[in-house]
């Protein structure tokens, strides 16, 4: 959904591991345009042997997913957005693949994603080189408006107003005879 500038929003601590060797990054939340039925999840990332312990790479990086109805607002970005049901649950982890995606996550239009990194040597980090995540947009768009034919020689011309939905995608004509 969209893309996402990689800035750290916030750095938790966990009693389990020490402070310098656990950091969590909280994504901005994605507006979908529509409640939409959302499907998988993948994620690219670089996970330097130094960050786990052997045979563990799993353990370096822990992926988790929330979603949320727009209440109020134009989008999920400046909205009041109600996450109930849908508390941060853990989805993947590891170095790269792609999950698809429990039914609760479905029917939501805001998302948002949360990565916790560990490493048991502070010289190296775990890196996520890209996530994604796809939904299907199930909803049809409005029907094109103000249809226009005009007869010409041995030619009809078309023309109409398309609709402002953002899942509109185009008009395909098919002639009969």
């Amino acid at each position: 959904v969209g893309s996402d500038s990689y800035w750290v929003d916030s750095i938790s601590v966990n009693s389990s591991y020490p402070s310098n060797l656990r950091g969590t990054y909280t994504s901005g939340i994605f507006d979908t345009g529509l409640n939409n039925p959302f499907d998988t999840i993948s994620w690219s990332a670089t996970i330097p042997s130094q960050t786990y312990v052997a045979g563990a790479p799993s353990d370096a990086l822990k992926i988790e997913l929330r979603t949320g109805l727009l209440t109020s607002g134009a989008n999920c970005s400046i909205g009041t957005i109600d996450w109930t049901g849908s508390d941060w649950q853990y989805v993947a982890s590891g170095a790269s693949g792609r999950v698809s995606l429990p039914a609760q996550f479905s029917g939501k239009r805001c998302v948002q994603y949360r990565l916790t990194f560990f490493t048991i040597n502070t010289l190296y980090t775990p890196e996520v080189n890209e996530i994604s995540i796809f939904y299907y947009n199930t909803i049809p768009p409005s029907n094109v408006t103000g249809l226009i034919a005009a007869p010409g020689d041995a030619s009809v011309a078309l023309s109409w107003i398309n609709p402002s939905d953002i899942n509109f995608a185009g008009v395909k004509i098919v002639r009969a005879t």
